[in-house]
């Protein structure tokens, strides 16, 4: 894949083999997070409170207790997948669910990237790539002369709150610090642009990786 072939992607097959194996855990697993959080109403029982603690767990804020609850809930999520009612099996066969448990535990399942990818909300899954991993093939790196005190609180609270109404405002202040990174200040400026926690922008300025 090149740097144009992942800006125009709309598979997200080929953009998560690009990246698979070269970024952290915390990123994938923020994706899963985005992921669930496409559909709220699909989210319930098990998967509900996997995905909740999953972002917790995502950051290094969940202790040992609540991972071994995150990785029986996932289980819980698997066996009715797998062995549920038919009904069971349809409400969990979402990409939500599978790529969910798949990106977290990848040694308790056997679903390839095609399986995944192929089911519901595969279309707006690319958005999610961007948003979170940036260009992969063309990465940006952020200036210490930056990252003033307003920016890194403005994305302090853009993370926190999950308020992505204020990327703009964010742009605004770097571009005040001197930032003349073209990508950065358009990802922030884009108005079709999904952002959700893990944004490549906020996390750079946040040193978060």
């Amino acid at each position: 894949m090149t740097s144009e072939e992942w800006l125009a992607a709309t598979d997200p097959t080929p953009m998560l083999e690009a990246i698979w194996g070269r970024k952290t855990d915390r990123k994938l697993r923020l994706f899963a997070v985005a992921c669930a959080r496409l559909i709220p109403d699909q989210i319930t029982g098990e998967l509900l409170g996997a995905v909740q603690t999953g972002e917790r767990l995502a950051d290094g804020l969940a202790g040992a207790k609540e991972q071994q609850e995150f990785i029986n809930r996932l289980r819980t999520v698997k066996h009715l997948l797998i062995r549920g009612t038919p009904d069971e099996r349809m409400a969990h066969r979402s990409a939500q669910a599978t790529l969910f448990y798949w990106s977290w535990i990848r040694e308790f399942t056997g679903y390839p990237f095609d399986k995944l990818t192929r089911l519901a909300t595969a279309d707006r899954q690319p958005t999610l790539l961007r948003d979170i991993f940036g260009n992969p093939f063309r990465p940006v790196v952020a200036e210490p002369a930056w990252l003033t005190s307003d920016v890194v609180a403005l994305a302090q609270g853009i993370y926190a709150n999950r308020d992505f109404s204020a990327m703009p405002i964010l742009a605004d202040a770097l571009q005040d610090a001197g930032c003349d990174s073209e990508d950065m200040l358009a990802h922030c400026r884009d108005e079709k642009q999904v952002h959700v926690r893990g944004c490549w922008v906020v996390d750079q300025i946040l040193g978060k990786t």
